[in-house]
């Protein structure tokens, strides 16, 4: 079976869209929601810890649909014969309806209960100051703003457990931001998260490793129809290029798709190489490096096919022509250029000459290749640099943070989050266009724009 090459991360808003949607156009409840996230959690703790009649397992429940699926999850592991204790923290909020229920079922079925008490703190009942696992189930995806004082003594009563404890977050940690994956201005450090239904763009943005753990994204069983209409603003680019698609039995090389690189300059060979290597990785038939005069990959690695143009140790205007004829004679399926390139005025032409090609292929634009999307002085605020009009919706830019705040005007408001947000890096979710748009208005590139951060499982 071939596996999507993305999945969707929506945000707090289109999660929340997707849930009312199930419940009021296709006759899902809440409570079977809650119920359906509690079994996907269960499963996915009992794959990382053993569960017995002696295992002591804290539940941290809050007030919204976070705490019902904690109440849930406690439920269930008592069903399973395990020790569970549920800490009620909500003394500042009444619960809502649907956790409402799954609180009385709880009960019902004899799960314990305690309170976190608004003066003192954490008090346990005997026997449970060492539990062998912590339920984060206190704030989800929802939270907009720094925790409340109380909030901030629960964040730290249950990090306080953490070199004892084994602790699993409910679909985000507790005081981390879903978008921006920084904390609110703390949240639970948690061994692993499960997210329902999708993972949410902050769970893989670099600052919230710390605190996430290991992601396993788990479906609750969301209608397709609910998500289909109100796509998700984010993608994740699935990291293991094995899971992408498995070559067909009998497969031949021609038939796999063909990748030109264009790049590399005097001692520069190395990153279009890895360019390169990555292509074949990816399960590319044919792989072409096209270069200016230096040191062959082919030694190293006979798969890569070399095209040297002339002896120039820098990309000059003189090479598009031969250029724009390899490019003809490979035809190749996707291209990569800028890796190793350089920035001269030639490299530029080469690139421009590229992008101008009529019917060519999607093109991954890389490195030194960046910097020619880059604005010149004087050029209008707000609308894109010339040779950024070029770009369609199948091509994609490789920017690292530095790169990325270059090619975009100044932005005071903007530019923080470009700098946490658009990073090239291990894991790669993506930012869709209705997202850009809604972020930078009056600045509309029709492609998408990688960010960073590691693998769902």
């Amino acid at each position: 079976m071939t596996l999507p090459l993305y999945a969707p991360l929506p945000t707090p808003e289109e999660m929340r869209q997707w849930d009312a949607a199930a419940s009021a156009c296709h006759a899902m409840p809440p409570v079977m929601l809650m119920e359906n996230a509690s079994r996907e959690a269960l499963h996915v703790l009992a794959s990382l810890v053993s569960l017995n009649e002696n295992t002591r397992i804290l539940v941290f429940m809050g007030s919204g649909n976070n705490g019902g699926d904690g109440a849930a999850l406690a439920r269930a592991l008592h069903n399973l014969g395990c020790r569970v204790l549920v800490c009620d923290c909500n003394k500042e909020k009444p619960l809502k309806s649907p956790a409402k229920n799954h609180v009385s079922m709880a009960r019902k079925a004899g799960v314990a209960f305690c309170s976190f008490a608004r003066e003192g703190g954490l008090s346990l009942p005997q026997g449970w100051q060492q539990p062998d696992v912590v339920i984060d189930a206190l704030a989800g995806t929802g939270l907009n703003g720094p925790l409340r004082p109380m909030a901030l003594e629960i964040v730290a009563a249950m990090n306080s457990f953490r070199k004892s404890a084994f602790i699993l977050s409910l679909d985000i940690p507790s005081g981390l931001c879903a978008m921006r994956g920084l904390p609110l201005p703390v949240a639970v450090a948690a061994h692993a998260t499960v997210t329902f239904e999708a993972g949410k763009p902050g769970l893989f943005l670099p600052e919230a490793r710390k605190y996430t753990g290991d992601v396993h994204v788990r479906s609750i069983g969301l209608p397709l129809a609910a998500k289909n209409a109100r796509p998700a603003s984010w993608q994740l680019l699935q990291p293991r290029p094995g899971t992408w698609a498995a070559p067909l039995p009998g497969l031949h090389k021609g038939r796999a798709g063909k990748v030109l690189v264009i790049g590399g300059s005097a001692g520069m060979h190395g990153a279009p190489v890895l360019a390169c290597l990555g292509a074949l990785r990816c399960g590319a038939g044919l792989v072409s490096l096209l270069t200016v005069d230096g040191p062959s990959p082919s030694t190293a690695w006979p798969e890569i096919m070399v095209l040297a143009l002339g002896r120039d140790r820098q990309w000059t205007a003189a090479a598009v022509p031969a250029v724009l004829s390899a490019i003809q004679n490979f035809s190749p399926s996707a291209m990569v250029i800028g890796p190793g390139m350089g920035r001269t005025a030639g490299a530029g032409a080469v690139v421009q000459a590229v992008l101008r090609l009529d019917g060519r292929c999607p093109v991954v634009m890389d490195a030194d290749a960046l910097h020619f999307l880059k604005a010149a002085p004087g050029h209008r605020r707000g609308t894109p640099a010339p040779l950024a009009t070029l770009l369609t919706e199948r091509d994609a830019l490789t920017p690292h943070p530095g790169e990325m705040a270059a090619m975009l005007p100044p932005a005071p408001c903007f530019r923080p989050l470009i700098f946490r947000t658009w990073a090239r890096g291990n894991p790669l979710p993506w930012c869709s266009a209705t997202a850009r748009q809604r972020l930078r208005p009056s600045w509309k590139p029709p492609l998408r724009l990688p960010c960073s951060r590691g693998p769902a499982r």
